[in-house]
Order: structure tokens, then C-alpha cells, then sequence
């Protein structure tokens, strides 16, 4: 995942936008944060916690 902060190209692209509640906002920018692009989908890990997303 690129950060959009950073203002790269392709940040707003539909394979790099996720819609999180604000508590696991805060988690992506604060915890160990580990993301792998699965083509399609992402397995981000989040303090050893991991999340499948499709």
C-alpha cells in the first residue's frame, strides 16, 4: 500500500484505497504494520494479527 501522503502516482488507484474505522486507521500508521500484495487483495499484518482483505 502506498501511503497517499505521499503523493505518488497511482495513489488513488482502486488497488490501493481501503476504507478502515478510525481505531485501525490509527493502528496503520502506529503499530507494526506489514502489508503483501495477493493479486487480488492484501494480507496486512498488524502486530502479528493478520487480515486477509479481497
Amino acid at each position: 500500500m502506498i501511503e497517499l501522503n505521499r503523493k505518488a502516482p497511482e495513489t488513488l488507484q482502486s488497488w490501493n484505497l481501503l476504507v478502515v474505522c478510525p481505531l485501525c486507521h490509527k493502528k496503520l500508521h502506529y503499530a507494526d504494520v506489514k502489508s503483501d500484495f495477493l493479486d487480488p487483495g492484501w494480507k496486512i499484518t498488524i502486530d502479528g494479527q493478520e487480515h486477509i482483505i479481497k
